[in-house]
């Protein structure tokens, strides 16, 4: 088990959204370090300039509908720049995305859930349970955890 916080990066536009989500993961009793982003330009430049230490679970809990119609990149065009950032980046390989979205269109779900890094899919908003469980096994995924069981 990670011995250091974990970091949930928390990811979407939608300011209303992200408090209904604060609030849950309140009520979720989370102990992670909580960084909030507005949009996919915001994380992807977060994890360009942040090191993770080995022993620090990062879990990205990402809006797949931020920025869906606007010129900047958007929750589908994030998934694509990180599968290329965890490439270069090793203390990025272990991290667990989990995306939320109003949507549960098959073809959406199946391309999303098919990159081998998203965990799982949330549809908007939330239980409780489910965020309880999720930031339950998502601390157990450091990278000191993951290079024990590969």
């Amino acid at each position: 088990m990670s011995s250091a916080r974990p970091i949930l990066l928390l990811v979407g536009e939608n300011a209303a959204d992200n408090a209904v989500l604060r609030d849950l993961l309140a009520r979720a009793r989370c102990e992670a370090q909580i960084v909030e982003l507005a949009g996919a330009p915001a994380a992807l430049a977060w994890l360009r300039r942040h090191r993770i230490a080995g022993d620090t679970a990062l879990l990205i809990l990402l809006d797949l509908d931020t920025d869906a119609g606007a010129p900047e990149p958007g929750g589908a065009e994030f998934l694509a720049a990180f599968a290329e950032l965890r490439v270069a980046r090793p203390d990025l390989q272990p991290c667990l995305v989990t995306v939320m979205s109003a949507t549960c269109d098959p073809e959406t779900l199946r391309r999303t859930c098919a990159l081998p890094f998203v965990w799982r899919h949330l549809v908007k908003m939330p239980a409780v349970d489910a965020l309880r469980d999720l930031l339950r096994q998502a601390a157990l995924c450091s990278t000191d955890a993951y290079e024990a069981i590969v």
